[in-house]
């Protein structure tokens, strides 16, 4: 266990004194962005958050880019504080988009009751962006200067990138290489935790075609489609093994058009999640070994993929930062973070270089009404980033 000494007590003291400070404009920030609405479609509603955002980081001392993706896509914000700097820079990312349609809750939708902010994207995950914020501007103040900062967020993480054109993939990736490490900061986990292995995800359409058919007067003519589709679907559910270590799940079904007509076709979409990129390769060749067998002549059957997030791994890189966070923590007198292995993917199975996710502020019920982020886990999980940053020496020597 590292000790704190003299000098590092004065830099925590100094550090942790300038977080305190700063909570009033923070919770300024934070309740403006959120009032910032945009949801991963509303391209020019999310123009406007990024624009506020790039507008934060620029005062903080950044030189930022609102790099196009497409126009149906909002902009990756990126940046650079200190490009100078000689060391491997760490990174903040993650996204400014959430699964709320602007005005969903009315005018002005942030809020504060008895220590939990609420609001659309309060928790996922405008609350992680200002909490980099404050970090940069605390390093800042404490004269951090040997490496450079960088961010790299998106606008269209919780949509379908699945349309092209479309290079924000590529971008958070080329952001993170070179980089030391990186702080994904997505939604925290409710005890202060953060995530140290998320499931990956992919989404399959299969499609059966047959021929249609009066199945009174011919009857025999036809080929049914949901016929073939219930012969597949059974085999796909059996894909599961019992430990759940990966999970194939047929979760809708739509086919024919009468109760008179034989259905000429029908469609059904998969949803799937592993820990590994080998459990996610062999549960894409299982769908489609089971798609290619046919049970009635005459039909066909086409599988596409889409919507994918690959695994975010536990690799050793993973837990070598989980260790340096956990060393972090104790030297600085902080609340030691548990570790967590998610079902929910994130964008940090995009990243080149060791990697931590969750690292937002703490809170619960994403993607609901319930959204909600603890408001002294913001300013606790600012301290304890600053922390592992300034002590970045230690983790590139271990």
């Amino acid at each position: 266990m590292q000790t704190c000494g003299a000098d590092c007590a004065k830099k925590r003291e100094e550090l942790f004194g300038f977080i305190d400070g700063k909570r009033e404009e923070m919770l300024a920030f934070w309740k403006e962005l959120v009032n910032h609405e945009g949801r991963y479609d509303e391209v020019e509603n999310l123009r406007e958050v990024a624009a506020f955002l790039k507008k934060g980081f620029e005062e903080a001392g950044f030189k930022c880019e609102l790099v196009e993706t497409g126009s149906e896509f909002a902009p990756v914000l990126t940046g650079v504080l200190g490009a100078e700097r000689k060391g491997a820079p760490v990174l903040f990312t993650g996204h400014y988009d959430t699964v709320f349609k602007k005005g969903t809750y009315g005018d002005n939708p942030f809020r504060i009751e008895n220590g939990r902010a609420y609001g659309p994207g309060v928790l996922d995950m405008k609350g992680g962006i200002a909490i980099s914020l404050l970090c940069a501007m605390a390093l800042n103040h404490v004269g951090f200067d040997s490496r450079p900062i960088r961010i790299s967020y998106a606008g269209d993480e919780e949509g379908d990138r699945t349309v092209a054109p479309n290079n924000t993939v590529k971008l958070l990736n080329e952001s993170s290489k070179g980089c030391i490490f990186a702080f994904n900061m997505e939604t925290g986990v409710a005890d202060g935790g953060v995530c140290i292995g998320r499931k990956g995800a992919a989404d399959y359409v299969v499609t059966v075609k047959g021929v249609a058919a009066h199945p009174g007067n011919a009857f025999a003519k036809g080929r049914n489609a949901i016929e073939e589709m219930a012969h597949k679907i059974l085999e796909i559910q059996r894909l599961t093994p019992e430990d759940l270590s990966y999970t194939v799940s047929v979760d809708l079904i739509e086919g024919g058009v009468s109760s008179n007509t034989i259905p000429d076709r029908c469609q059904i979409r998969i949803d799937t999640r592993a820990n590994t990129n080998k459990d996610a390769a062999h549960i894409k060749e299982s769908i489609e070994k089971i798609c290619a067998k046919t049970y009635i002549e005459g039909t066909s059957t086409e599988v596409t993929q889409e919507g994918t997030f690959p695994p975010y791994e536990t690799t050793d890189g993973v837990m070598k930062l989980y260790g340096h966070l956990v060393a972090s923590a104790e030297k600085y007198g902080l609340a030691v973070p548990s570790k967590s292995h998610l079902g929910g993917a994130s964008d940090a199975s995009r990243i080149d270089a060791p990697v931590l996710c969750s690292c937002g502020v703490p809170g619960s019920g994403n993607h609901t009404s319930s959204e909600y982020a603890d408001v002294e886990g913001f300013f606790e999980r600012a301290k304890l980033l600053c922390a592992a940053i300034l002590e970045a020496d230690s983790f590139a020597e271990a």
